[in-house]
């Protein structure tokens, strides 16, 4: 049996929503071994580093943050509103390595100079620091906090659903009414007579 392979359909992919996996063209990617036809140096990190020196990294950095200050006064807001110095640093490092800027050895050779420097700018500047990134989390989940504030914002009228439930659960149980209400708080109900307690009462004649 053949296979025929069924190209897709540019103008039905366009119908579908955006985002979707519906909308993605399957033949819309590289075949194997494209890369290797590509001319070399293309992309920015296979031209050689402009620094190579760890020290010239971090004073280009330290000096590009200091002489912008609209770029130092972003970094303390993040800082104050807890951004960990570990991300931040990270990040500097990362896109530095993606323009071409250092090589891998000196992206991870920068990183505690770095993260000491940001830690005496927080000082000097009496902002609470956060060093590390969270720890033992689970990067895919949620927090209860996180659902309701998303929710409030998405989807207000699931979050006010859920509010009311909430408040439901946190009320305290209806007083008992009726022949309940008449029985003295802390009075447990008689424990139930044995069947052959029950039945010595009896008397022999019958109940008839």
């Amino acid at each position: 049996m053949r296979y025929n392979v069924q190209k897709a359909n540019p103008i039905e992919i366009a119908k579908q929503p955006a985002g979707s996996i519906e909308a993605l063209d399957p033949y819309s990617a590289p075949v194997a071994g494209q890369s290797l036809t590509e001319r070399t140096g293309k992309h920015t990190f296979e031209k050689p580093a402009k620094f190579s020196d760890v020290d010239d990294a971090i004073m280009f950095i330290i000096q590009r943050i200091e002489e912008n200050q609209q770029m130092k006064e972003t970094h303390l807001e993040q800082l104050a509103s807890g951004v960990p110095i570990e991300y931040i640093v990270n990040t500097i490092s990362h896109i530095g390595f993606q323009e071409g800027l250092w090589n891998p050895d000196v992206a991870e050779l920068i990183k505690p100079s770095l993260a000491m420097y940001f830690i005496l700018m927080g000082l000097e500047e009496e902002v609470p620091l956060v060093l590390f990134n969270p720890q033992g989390q689970d990067p895919s989940k949620m927090s209860e906090e996180d659902i309701m504030r998303n929710m409030g914002k998405l989807n207000p009228q699931g979050y006010d659903v859920m509010r009311t439930r909430m408040q439901g659960l946190d009320q305290p149980e209806p007083e008992p009414e009726g022949f309940l209400a008449a029985m003295p708080e802390g009075e447990m109900m008689e424990e139930p007579i044995p069947d052959e307690q029950m039945m010595e009462n009896i008397p022999q004649e019958g109940l008839v």
